[in-house]
């Protein structure tokens, strides 16, 4: 009875891949992967960072903080069998790896969206518009809090007096 699973031979795949590294010439010092270049946007922040656009990067975010490991092959010849084969052999390893990655990914996620609606509370509600920056928000926090504090020390030193001339 033919269930329809293809038998993959990995050895000889391997030794195919081999030779075909050895005819083209490769050796382990031409490239690494820290060379190659990524033309993926970069993780850092953009030069003009505003507080106004924390909820588009929340939504993109949110939308791809979980890395899948299997993700769709293209079903044409012997990479393809290659391809199924190494990430099948590399799952004992990979697997793991990727669900710390997506723990860590969901954890910071919900950290910047607790920031994202708390931006009141930690005095960030108007730290990005018109240049200011947090600093500059926090500084004239204090600088109002202080006048207060002044305030209420003359009303507390008019009401002694009042109290004192009261009592006699």
């Amino acid at each position: 009875m033919d269930t329809g699973i293809q038998e993959i031979n990995v050895d000889e795949i391997m030794r195919e891949i081999r030779e075909n590294i050895k005819k083209r010439g490769y050796s382990d010092e031409m490239l690494s992967f820290s060379e190659v270049e990524y033309e993926g946007g970069g993780a850092g922040a953009p030069e003009e960072c505003r507080l106004e656009d924390l909820p588009e990067y929340l939504r993109q975010i949110n939308g791809g903080c979980e890395v899948s490991y299997y993700t769709p092959i293209p079903k044409k010849g012997i990479k393809n069998l290659v391809k199924c084969a190494i990430r099948k052999i590399m799952a004992f390893l990979i697997l793991p790896i990727l669900a710390q990655q997506n723990r860590f990914n969901v954890a910071v996620t919900r950290s910047l969206n607790c920031i994202g609606n708390n931006m009141d509370t930690l005095g960030l509600d108007g730290a990005g518009k018109d240049s200011k920056s947090y600093f500059e928000n926090q500084e004239r926090q204090t600088e109002r809090l202080e006048t207060k504090v002044l305030l209420l020390e003359q009303e507390i030193a008019e009401l002694k007096k009042q109290l004192q001339s009261r009592n006699g």
